[in-house]
């Protein structure tokens, strides 16, 4: 009876793995796309798998891949720079023909994403790019231009306090290029106007629990000198509204990017201004699809730019995604 309670327990645990796909030694998760021999295999590795806009990325691309016949491994680096770099290596080494990735750091990464150029591994990259001194490692970027969402924020603010107005930035996880360029952008753009930044502060992690300390001390610091706020993600303007209304201050000024549903309901409640919408399907289609033509011998655009969408109430009725 106990060797046939254990053989029936074996057999379970077979169809358990059946169902659940190929898990790798260092963790990652298959998809089954594709057994076919001599089919592609591609490393996805986002930020944070438990990142809700990440999920979000991470779906699409796993839908395009299965277009295409590709096997997906998915990887995840739960925020941490250096495991992040630690998994390109070891999508490397398990035989991945290409690396799908948004990188947690502009300039850290760039070592293992030469590492893997060098070996002949396609490299996509999306979201993010990475710094112009590490580009020549990476064969495509597809996402959105940054310095363009910083330029809206800021022009949107210009249009809105034409006689000059002193405001803060929140912005998100430093040393990520989505945060430089976003800060970049709005700077550049204000600079020589009456537009006055009295601070601004990054928040690890895109965390929205530090973008709330972080308003909660501007609020203490400057008072009712704080006119607007530029947050540089939705979920994080969620926690700036909670600080501002905590305080009673009315008559802020919010532009926030992203465009996820979070951010489309603080526009549509009219607790934000507006918030910058980004197409992250098409950002996960472009990569997916160009690490696929650089595999099979076709030329790409090294820059591929998705469009962003200013979202106010008049065109905030349809559905993100996420």
């Amino acid at each position: 009876m106990k060797k046939k309670i254990q053989l029936m327990t074996v057999v379970l645990l077979v169809l358990l793995v059946g169902v659940a796909g190929t898990v790798c030694a260092n963790g990652a998760q298959e998809n089954d796309a594709s057994d076919e021999a001599g089919a592609y295999k591609f490393a996805w590795i986002g930020t944070s798998n438990v990142d809700e806009s990440m999920q979000w990325f991470m779906k699409n691309a796993q839908t395009k891949a299965e277009e295409l016949g590709v096997k997906m491994v998915v990887f995840d680096p739960s925020g941490d720079v250096q495991r992040q770099a630690n998994m390109v290596n070891d999508a490397v080494a398990s035989g991945c023909d290409a690396i799908i990735m948004q990188a947690l750091d502009r300039e850290a990464l760039i070592p293992a994403l030469k590492k893997a150029h060098d070996a002949g591994v396609a490299i996509a990259l999306f979201g993010g790019d990475i710094a112009p001194m590490g580009q020549q490692y990476r064969d495509l970027f597809a996402g959105p231009d940054d310095l363009e969402a910083g330029e809206r924020a800021a022009k949107a603010i210009m249009e809105a306090f034409p006689d000059g107005a002193k405001g803060v930035m929140i912005m998100g996880g430093p040393g990520e290029d989505p945060m430089v360029k976003r800060e970049t952008g709005f700077e550049e753009t204000i600079k020589g106007t009456n537009i006055e930044l009295l601070g601004k502060q990054a928040c690890e992690g895109w965390d929205p629990a530090k973008a709330l300390i972080n308003m909660e001390d501007f609020i203490t610091k400057f008072g009712d000198e704080i006119q607007y706020v530029y947050s540089h993600w939705d979920n994080g303007s969620t926690a700036i509204v909670q600080a501002i209304e905590a305080a009673g201050m009315d008559g802020i000024f919010i532009v926030s990017v992203d465009g996820c549903r979070e951010g489309f309901k603080l526009v549509n409640e009219g607790r934000i201004a507006s918030t910058i919408y980004q197409d992250m399907a098409g950002q996960s289609f472009k990569a997916v699809q160009g690490a696929y033509d650089v595999l099979e011998g076709k030329s790409v655009e090294p820059i591929n730019f998705v469009p962003w969408t200013t979202i106010t109430k008049e065109n905030a009725d349809f559905d993100p995604g996420w």
